[in-house]
């Protein structure tokens, strides 16, 4: 994931694997554990983009490489510098709601 700002700035690539999920999620539940929750310390942001990458390993047996997504809410919240939420932003596959 990276994101822009109005001035043009783009950030590093900010990264996650599958085993690092298991590591910062082990507290959650079942329906939250594979959520990846990203904090950006940042101002004007204008745009975020996520990139999916396959790194499912091949095994010798296999005619396809095994890989799964699974692509739901995105939820944008907007902080103010004390920490209270401003606002917050759900988008889908289909769009802002």
């Amino acid at each position: 994931m990276t994101y822009e700002t109005v001035s043009g700035f783009t950030s590093a690539p900010i990264t996650t694997t599958y085993e690092d999920l298991k590591i910062s999620n082990a507290g959650l539940g079942r329906r939250d554990r594979n959520d990846w929750r990203v904090d950006i310390d940042d101002v004007n942001i204008v745009s975020i983009t996520v990139t999916l990458e396959n790194t499912a390993v091949k095994v010798s047996w296999q005619s396809f490489w095994d890989a799964r997504v699974e692509l739901e809410t995105i939820e944008y919240c907007i902080w103010d510098d004390r920490r209270r939420l401003i606002e917050s932003i759900e988008s889908n596959r289909t769009g802002i709601n």
